[in-house]
């Protein structure tokens, strides 16, 4: 019972519209890990598996999937208080109803490339340099289809000079990340009974 559009075809002619007739089901299935490799080396990946499954019960219309998704992280540690991040992305692509879905053909993997340092006491000065996608092509192609019955067509999208990007970041931490509580020692001192002969 979700709203979904739908495309029907008529006098060689494509309709689209909405309508409260779709279903949809997605069974997913995710896992994170998180391994300090050594004391200066960590590894971290979280990753996403999904089976979708949309239909529309009034023109007998399906279409299910599967999709995925993958993150990952490196870090290293390096002398003179340097950090090395290198960090990934892919996706399988998705589908978004009972009539398309679309899969990365060019482009589907970003990743990027940090080095951090820290200055002054206590660390508060971080300065990091970025770096996404800093060697390869820099174009994307996606290519989405549509279907309707026996009918199947698709549209490629290709968009140039994405994905790229350098950054100098530098950051300063005011305050201290030491929070200390006054305590106050309390004593009960009963002045009125002292030298009271106790009955």
């Amino acid at each position: 019972n979700v709203i979904a559009n739908y495309t029907y075809v008529k006098d060689d002619h494509i309709y689209s519209t909405y309508g409260n007739i779709g279903s949809g089901r997605i069974l997913s299935l995710g896992g994170y890990l998180q391994w300090a490799i050594t004391r200066k080396t960590s590894f971290l990946l979280n990753a996403n598996a999904a089976y979708n499954q949309y239909a529309n019960e009034s023109v007998s219309a399906q279409l299910s999937r599967w999709t995925a998704t993958s993150y990952a992280q490196l870090t290293q540690r390096l002398p003179w208080k340097l950090t090395l991040g290198l960090t990934g992305y892919w996706y399988s692509g998705f589908i978004s109803d009972a009539y398309s879905y679309s899969t990365p053909i060019k482009g589907s993997v970003y990743y990027n490339i940090s080095l951090q340092r820290s200055f002054l006491k206590e660390d508060r000065l971080t300065v990091s340099i970025f770096a996404l996608n800093p060697i390869g092509s820099s174009s994307q192609l996606s290519r989405q289809y549509f279907v309707n019955g026996d009918y199947t067509g698709y549209s490629d999208t290709k968009m140039m000079n994405t994905g790229k990007l350098a950054m100098l970041r530098i950051a300063y931490r005011f305050g201290s990340v030491n929070a200390q509580v006054k305590k106050t020692s309390k004593s009960i001192s009963n002045d009125d009974i002292i030298g009271r002969k106790l009955e």
